[in-house]
Order: C-alpha cells, then sequence, then structure tokens
C-alpha cells in the first residue's frame, strides 16, 4: 500500500476520531443535563451525601495500616492535586517500587505491555500483582493487564498499595502485592475538564443522589490524545506517525439498604478504547463491559458480604514489519478477535475478635473466613502470514482457567503495642479446553488442530506479619509470605510482536510459586518527620520469562519468517527469580505549608536456570535504583504549588541483558487554585525539562521513546 494512501486515510481517521470526541461530549453534557437539571435551572438545594464505604472487608483500611506489610496510601486531595493525569503515572510518581512492563506510561503504551509490577518482581505484560476496584479485579482476564485508562483518578476516593503479602487473602496473581482501589463518593456532583499540547482532552462527570434509602450514582468519562511519536526522532521514517487514543467509560450503581440492615448493591460499566501504535498499520481496540451485585449484612459482631461479577472483553490488535530505511510496512499479524469472558464471585464473613489469644484485646481483633471463586474463557483469532497482498492462514486459540479457593485470616491487637496477622488459604486450579487450530485461509483447509492436555493442581499458601510500637515514635514490623500465579491465557495461547522481535506463546507453561520476607522500621524522631525503610528477599520459582530462541534472519518453531535484526522470543518458566532490595523512605513536613518527600528503592535480581544461557543473568526491566521526590508549597489557602521528580537507572531489555536502556530523570509540576469553594483550576507540565525517556529498543537498534513535554490547563467543580 502507498504511504499517499495511507496518509489520506489516516487524515480521514483523524476527522472520525474528532466526530467521535465531540459526539462523546455531548452525551457527557446531555447526561449531566438529565440527572442534575438543578445546576441549569437552579430550582433545588445541592444534597451533601453522607460518605460510606463500599468495599470489601478484606480490605485494608486506612487506619489499620499494613499491619506487618509494606503499605502506601494516596488519598483523594493527593490524587486531584497530583500533575499526572493517569492513575498508573501518579502511582509510578510516589511508589518507587511500582512500574508497569516497560517505562511508557498507559497513554500510548500497548494495552498488552500494562501489567503492574511491584518491587521489580519479574515485569511482564501480564504483571504479577492484582488490582482491586471495590472488590472487583481489574486484571484483564485473558491477559493480566489493566486498561489504566478505565481508571482516572478523578473517579476514586483512596488507592492503597501493599507490597508482598503474597497471595493472601486473593489468591492468583497477588503473590507480587495488591492495589486496592476505592470509588469517590460524597458529592452531589463533580466534574473535571482538561485540556492541553497535542489535541489533549478529557471530561470527568459524576453524579449522586439519594431518595430515602436509596442511592443512585454515575459516572462518564471521555478521553482523547494526539499522541506523540514512539520512535527515537533520528531512527523515523515516513512509517512512523503519532501513537494517539481516545477512550470513554460510562458507569452507573444502585444501591438500598433494607429494613433488615442488609445493603445491596449493582453495578454496571462500559468502557471503549482506540489505540494507534506509531505506524500506519499498528493499533488496539478493547472494549470491556462489568456488571456486579453487592450483599452485605447488618453491622453487628458478625459481619458477611457477597459480591457476584461478571467481565466481558473484547480486544483487537494489529502488527507490522518495517523496512530497516523505516520507509515501507507490511502487516505482519492481525489478532481480529480476542473475546474473553470471566465470571466470579466471593463470600466473606468477618468475626469480632475471632480466635483468642492471651493478651489479644477482643474488640480490636477480627478473624475473616471466606471463599472466592474465577472462571474464565477466552481465545486469539488471528490472521498470520502475510504474502502477496494478504494473510494466508489463519489461527484459532484459546482455553478455559478455573479458579475456586478458600481463606481464614485472623489479625490480633495485642494492646496498644503489636499487631499480628496470621492466614492461609488453598486454592484448587484448572486450565482446560485448550486447543490451537490453524487453516489455510483461501481454502479453509485446516492444516494444525492441536487439543492441549487439561491440568489441575492445588496451591496452598499462607502469610504472618507483625507490627511493634518499640517506642513512642518507632514501629518495627516483619512478614514472610508465599504465592502463586497461574500463567493467563495470553500467556499460553497468544503470541505478539514489537515491531521485528516476535514473542511465541507457550501451552506448557507451569504455574509460578512465591516465597518472600521482608523486615522494615516507621520512625519519627520529631513529629514533623517520618522515616522508614524495609529490607525484603523475594524467591519466584517457576517464573515465566520471554526467552531468546532464534535470532533472525530465520524461521520460528511456529512457523513466523523473523527478518534480518529481529528476534525470536518463547515464553518459557526458568528455574528462579530472586530479588533482593531495600526501600527507604522520608517525609518531612517543614512548615505549616510545606511538605517534602523522597523515596528509594533499591533491587538486585538474579535468575537461575542452569539448563539454558539465562543462568546468573539480571531479570530484563528492573533497573536497580529507582527515586522519587515531591515538593508540596501551599503558600496560600487558595494556592498550591507541587513539584515532583523520579529518576531510574539503567536497565536491560532483554532476557540476555545485550541491550541496555539509559537512565532518565523526568520532572512534572503543577499549579493549583482554589477560585471558591466550588471551583478551582490549575496548570500541569508533564516531563518539564523534556527529557528524552527509552522506554524499549528492539534487536536491530530501534529505540522506543516516552513522552516528550506536555503542558495542560484542568477546571475540576464540587457541588
Amino acid at each position: 500500500m502507498e504511504l499517499s494512501e495511507r496518509e489520506v486515510e489516516l487524515a480521514e481517521s483523524k476527522l472520525l476520531r474528532r466526530f467521535q470526541l465531540c459526539r462523546e461530549w455531548a452525551v457527557l453534557l446531555l447526561v449531566g443535563w438529565m440527572f442534575c437539571p438543578q445546576l441549569v435551572y437552579g430550582q433545588e438545594p445541592v444534597i451533601e451525601l453522607e460518605t460510606t464505604t463500599v468495599v470489601s472487608s478484606r480490605y485494608p483500611t486506612v487506619e489499620e495500616g499494613g499491619g506487618g506489610f509494606s503499605t502506601t496510601s494516596i488519598n483523594q486531595e493527593e490524587l486531584g492535586s497530583a500533575p499526572q493525569a493517569r492513575l498508573d503515572d501518579v502511582i509510578r510518581s510516589i511508589v518507587p517500587g511500582f512500574s508497569l512492563f516497560r517505562r511508557s506510561s498507559s497513554a500510548t503504551a500497548n494495552p498488552t505491555t500494562q501489567g503492574a509490577s511491584l518491587r521489580n518482581l519479574g515485569p511482564n505484560g501480564a504483571g504479577r500483582t492484582l488490582v482491586l476496584l471495590d472488590g472487583v479485579p481489574q486484571n484483564d482476564p485473558f491477559g493480566g493487564w489493566v486498561y489504566w485508562q478505565r481508571l482516572p483518578p478523578g473517579l476514586l476516593g483512596n488507592v492503597t498499595v501493599v507490597q508482598g503479602g503474597g497471595a493472601g487473602l486473593f489468591g492468583n496473581n497477588a503473590l507480587g502485592g495488591t492495589i486496592y482501589l476505592s470509588r469517590r463518593n460524597g458529592h452531589t456532583v463533580s466534574a473535571s475538564l482538561m485540556g492541553g499540547e497535542r489535541e489533549t482532552a478529557e471530561g470527568v462527570l459524576l453524579l449522586s443522589s439519594a431518595w430515602g434509602n436509596w442511592e443512585v450514582d454515575a459516572a462518564l468519562q471521555a478521553q482523547h490524545t494526539g499522541g506523540h511519536p514512539v520512535v527515537r526522532e533520528d531512527q523515523r521514517g515516513p512509517v512512523d506517525i503519532d501513537a494517539d487514543s481516545r477512550s470513554m467509560l460510562f458507569e452507573s450503581g444502585v444501591a438500598t439498604t433494607l429494613e433488615s440492615g442488609v445493603r445491596v448493591s449493582v453495578r454496571a460499566s462500559w468502557f471503549e478504547e482506540e489505540r494507534g501504535n506509531g505506524t500506519p498499520l499498528t493499533g488496539n481496540r478493547s472494549e470491556a463491559l462489568d456488571l456486579s451485585l453487592g450483599i452485605r449484612g447488618p453491622e453487628g459482631e458478625v459481619q458477611w458480604e457477597g459480591l457476584l461479577y461478571f467481565q466481558d472483553r473484547r480486544f483487537e490488535s494489529t502488527f507490522s514489519s518495517v523496512n530497516e530505511e523505516r520507509t515501507m510496512e507490511v502487516p505482519a499479524l492481525d489478532q481480529y478477535a480476542v473475546p474473553a469472558h470471566s465470571l466470579g464471585f466471593s463470600f466473606t464473613t468477618t468475626f469480632v475478635g475471632g480466635l483468642p489469644m492471651a493478651g489479644a484485646g477482643r474488640d480490636e481483633s477480627k478473624l475473616i473466613v471466606g471463599v472466592d471463586g474465577r472462571w474464565i474463557e477466552g481465545e486469539t483469532r488471528e490472521r498470520f502470514r502475510f504474502d502477496d497482498g494478504g494473510f494466508l492462514n489463519e489461527r484459532e486459540a484459546g482455553g478455559m482457567q478455573s479458579f475456586f479457593g478458600v481463606f481464614a485470616e485472623q489479625n490480633w491487637a495485642m494492646g496498644e503495642d503489636v499487631k499480628v496477622t496470621l492466614g492461609g488459604r488453598a486454592d484448587y486450579w484448572s486450565v482446560t479446553d485448550g486447543r490451537r487450530v490453524e487453516r489455510v485461509r483461501s481454502t479453509g483447509a485446516t492444516f494444525l488442530d492441536e487439543s492441549f492436555d487439561d491440568r489441575d493442581g492445588v496451591a496452598t499458601n499462607g502469610r504472618l506479619g507483625i507490627s511493634w510500637d518499640a517506642l513512642d515514635r518507632l514501629t518495627l514490623r516483619a512478614a514472610g509470605y508465599s504465592g502463586f500465579r497461574v500463567p493467563t491465557l495470553n500467556e499460553l495461547y497468544r503470541p505478539f510482536r514489537v515491531r521485528n522481535d516476535v514473542t511465541g506463546a507457550n501451552d506448557e507453561l507451569e504455574p509460578e510459586k512465591l516465597l518472600g520476607a521482608e523486615a522494615g522500621m516507621e520512625w519519627r524522631p520529631v513529629e514533623e518527620v517520618k522515616l522508614g525503610a524495609v529490607l525484603f528477599w523475594n524467591r519466584l520459582n517457576d517464573a515465566v520469562a520471554n526467552v531468546t530462541v532464534l535470532e533472525g534472519p530465520g524461521t520460528a518453531p511456529d512457523g513466523t519468517m523473523i527478518p534480518a535484526g529481529g528476534v525470536f522470543r518463547q515464553r518459557q518458566n526458568v528455574e528462579s527469580v530472586t530479588t533482593r532490595g531495600l526501600e527507604l523512605s522520608g517525609q518531612w513536613q517543614a512548615l505549616d505549608h510545606l511538605k517534602m518527600s523522597l523515596a528509594y528503592l533499591f533491587t538486585n535480581t538474579e535468575l537461575r536456570d542452569s539448563s539454558s544461557q539465562l543462568d546468573g543473568r539480571e531479570l530484563a526491566q528492573a533497573p536497580a535504583h529507582v527515586v522519587t521526590g515531591a515538593v508540596a508549597w501551599r503558600p496560600h489557602k487558595q494556592w498550591e504549588a507541587v513539584l515532583q521528580a523520579r529518576y531510574g537507572s539503567e536497565q536491560f531489555e532483554d532476557d540476555l541483558n545485550s541491550i541496555t536502556l539509559e537512565s532518565y530523570v523526568v520532572w512534572d509540576a503543577a499549579l493549583n487554585y482554589q477560585m471558591t469553594q466550588q471551583l478551582s483550576v490549575g496548570l500541569v507540565v508533564e516531563n518539564v525539562f523534556d527529557r528524552m525517556v527509552e522506554t524499549g529498543r528492539s534487536a536491530d537498534g530501534v529505540v522506543s521513546i516516552g513522552a516528550p513535554r506536555w503542558v495542560g490547563l484542568r477546571m475540576k467543580w464540587d457541588w
């Protein structure tokens, strides 16, 4: 296809996207008018709703803290004043152990690379961290990644990041940690608008009302960005264009409290997203439907609650091969449909006091017991082997996964000084109906028809955490834990491509198993200063890694043609990955209106696999040093200035440690002004000094980069 034709298509596509964006904003304004006519006509007074907490009792509360586990909480005010517009960027700026698979922000990163990682515990696209929103998993059922654009900070009331903790109360996928998100509530109407460079705009509208025992809320979010180039400037060619995106989210909930004290809530949400990945022939489209039903018993010494949820996902992705001069690209893989479905449940009962222990206060102790489960079905449907203007073959591959777990965890408060957490769980898992079918598109003839063996197993895990207020201003804590993760259907059955680097699936992957321990302290030498330190050790057995199999040119085992300079990798289990590290943190309230914070993460990683060339190498995508820092200055009650910085040291891009990404420093800033009690405005600048950040480097030397400087304005209303 000639580039001139593609340019015409791109122009038409941009016009279409602008029309769609206008449509979304019109819908947003219409919904606001329908729900809140009092804002237009001024006929009804504003009702301030009482703030309620509608989250699972398995959530850690801000008051409880993390016990013996490393916990960081980000409140609604911090979410609203941060310079960053996306939740993953906000967390990354505060928690140095947090990252996606690569350094890219979710603003332009391929969705399949947006799995969350904590403490460099083997970053990969699926992630080894569980993300929950009011108890419902946000990890994609097929691939484990997270659609961060579905979670705009304006919709949230609090974010709690627990690093470590193993399987804990949630089982599969929580082995590296858990990120708990809770929705914002308590306002009748809240709206925010943001706009800035590169055709970037976002709007969020929150609406809630109450009639007697009934509560209704709705949220609408629309976002668009023209994006930025993702290839280093000196390497770009005619095929390189901006990586853009647009998305829309609508969700609504109804809740009521019955005369018996039982609370029932129903929620539904719809999300759609389109992304361009930096060349005319590469892009993604995602759709997500979520439904949930929650029931909570009346408050008392025995508190029970149940949760049932359904998730439907649709994903499309296209890949291409680009010549060395970057003047021409041809299609390489068209994953035209990747459907997935998930049905999950949990039932939890909390007993005040729980199991008795000498010296433990009954009212401050509790026992949590319960069951949970999740069923997943998904597949990839794709066209491959492009030649003479079309794809020759078609592939379908997929299967089913089932999880069922039972768990119990006791929390004791031993007086005012000691808190102990002891828990365990057992999980049954299965992978069934695995298959791969390949056909010739022109004739429909099947030349490969494989059915994979069903597999299942039982994983038992536990954790112990102890927190001790040794002195008036000194708290010591320690924890040990284990966890597990069953490879996703994506890892088992779906290949992917980044330019000329291809990664193959592996239906024989075994579950990962984690053993970890940590010890830390928190010290307040004076009331205005808080210092923290944590030493941790993790060993991940049977870790899933992308292992180099073939360097191009050549033909991969699955028949994929690898061009010169390209590489074929396959997901494989390696014997173990060990991470050792140190976290340091400090906060200083220097003045009533001036607060400073600094956090540092050091990790040392080592792979062990006696049968491969990976033995003794470091983990890819795991920088040894990460530093985050922030200064918040409020010279007047109406003004606030926030300056943040983050540093990442060099890191290896590949499993063989032959490709290195350079270190980086990025500064972000925000200036916020509270015009009235309801209205605030702000100026935000991301990447203030316009530093180039290397986010990836292919085997043939093409360097991917992060976002350049971006300047924008935002407005927020709260009624």
